[in-house]
């Protein structure tokens, strides 16, 4: 009999605490969300960065020549974080800007000029002051 009665508040302990959990899924599936939303958002900023450092590889070893227009940059380098279009001497340029994807961690940043009929004209790499 206290077997049995052991039993029972074994299996009622263990089903209050079952009820429990079940009352608390939204939560816990909104931090099963978030931890989603964490790494792939880890992945992005991998990728982004990644990126970067093959472009700044491409502009200390003159590289970056090879790749003459806008499409063959963004093919390799991914998006510019900000792309500015400007006139230059009555002129349409844009100048792509590329660093690594968190701000604090940027020590250095990439500017690519492009002319009207996207082309290549210029690239230029400034060291970040903070």
């Amino acid at each position: 009999m206290r077997q049995l009665k052991i039993l029972l508040m074994v299996v009622l302990c263990f089903g209050l605490c079952g009820c429990y959990v079940l009352s608390k899924m939204d939560e816990l599936s909104t931090l099963g969300n978030y931890t989603r939303d964490k790494e792939e958002q880890q992945r992005i900023i991998n990728r982004v960065d990644a990126r970067y450092d093959a472009l700044l590889a491409a502009v200390n070893t003159g590289a970056i020549k090879q790749y003459s227009d806008q499409r063959s940059v963004r093919k390799a380098f991914g998006d510019p974080i900000v792309i500015k279009v400007a006139g230059v001497a009555g002129h349409k340029q844009e100048r792509w800007l590329y660093r690594y994807a968190l701000p604090l961690k940027a020590r250095d940043k990439v500017y690519l000029y492009f002319d009207g009929k996207g082309k290549l004209v210029q690239y230029k790499q400034e060291k970040i002051q903070w």
